[in-house]
């Protein structure tokens, strides 16, 4: 299969952003808030379930892994692009979340927090910002590689790092360290990457029909009946969060699975009418926003005022993506 003239990298044109790329990103950053919102007020069985087909971030990492590669037209370039504004969110939202703990927390040690906040986030969800900061590192190292490798070379390395999504459920049956298994090169989000990388420039759509049935049937395959099998034993002894561990092989299907049923409507998505399409760009532009936001608007007024799941969701999508976008706009940030 050779890299087409690229349907799946057109633009909009009444955005001059890739659509479908953008609509990837607000429903997976909406599909993270109602699973740090919604799904709180669920049993644990029933919001583990349903953490089996919705709350991944991995999509925003295969959707970087679409754009950023080659690597262009230099790493201080790149760093400095990708950092200029990225930085001082993170930065910021850390020292407020590590304020706001301190506030609610007497006990909560300050000074410790922001002392190691280069090693350590500060709130539960920032750990995304650390996994982010460094794929942008290793970018410019792998670029060379992927943007040269043969489409053979690229299956191989996601084949070996599907295999590795096994290792959170060996872990749960040998307690062995990730790091001490030969899958441990491919134990990361590096992957994500990768496999963002091949789904766009390589897509799917140019397979003939039946090749592409077999392959989203395939990752179906994992990602659901498999999944469900592994939650029904998963939730039988006890260590169910092994279910919604990003780089637990249900969850790879399942973010390679959504990504590439977006991918197949990248064609018919040039069609959105001009309005619809700018309203989907200003809110994936804001998308990170809305990550770094959500937890304060739910965890920090809205859950502690008792307000009910569904408008203490709703209210929490609206001010967190109505915040993140007049931050964006206004203080580029």
């Amino acid at each position: 299969m050779s890299a087409p003239a690229n349907i799946l990298l057109a633009p909009h044109p009444a955005t001059g952003r890739i659509l479908w790329l953008d609509l990837v990103r607000v429903l997976a950053v909406y599909s993270i808030v109602v699973s740090h919102t919604y799904l709180e007020y669920l049993t644990l069985e029933q919001a583990n379930f349903i953490k089996l087909f919705i709350g991944s971030a991995m999509p925003f990492i295969m959707a970087s892994g679409s754009l950023i590669f080659p690597v262009r037209p230099s790493a201080g370039a790149f760093y400095r692009r990708r950092f200029r504004t990225y930085i001082p969110q993170f930065i910021v939202w850390s020292v407020v979340y590590a304020l706001v703990q301190w506030h609610v927390s007497p006990n909560y040690d300050l000074t410790k927090a922001l002392l190691y906040l280069p090693f350590a986030p500060t709130w539960g969800a920032g750990w995304f910002l650390y996994g982010l900061t460094g794929l942008y590192l290793i970018a410019p190292v792998i670029s060379p590689w992927i943007t040269s490798a043969s489409p053979r070379q690229l299956r191989w390395f996601l084949a070996a790092w599907a295999f590795s999504g096994l290792t959170p459920w060996v872990i749960q049956q040998t307690y062995c360290n990730p790091l001490y298994t030969v899958v441990g090169p491919f134990y990361g989000f590096i992957g994500f990457l990768v496999a963002g990388y091949y789904l766009t420039h390589y897509p799917l759509i140019s397979l003939p029909p039946r090749s592409r049935f077999l392959v989203l049937a395939a990752i179906f395959i994992v990602a659901v009946p498999v999944g469900i099998r592994l939650f029904i034993t998963a939730n039988r002894w006890g260590y169910a969060e092994t279910l919604w561990n990003d780089l637990s092989i249900n969850q790879m299907a399942m973010s390679v699975f959504w990504f590439a049923l977006f991918s197949l409507c990248a064609r018919g998505l040039l069609d959105t009418p001009a309005w619809l399409a700018r309203a989907i760009t200003v809110v994936s532009t804001a998308s990170l926003g809305i990550y770094l936001m959500h937890t304060l608007i739910f965890e920090y007024i809205l859950f502690p005022m008792g307000v009910a799941a569904l408008p203490a969701t709703l209210i929490t999508i609206a001010a967190s993506t109505l915040l993140a976008i007049l931050s964006h706009r206004y203080l580029h940030f």
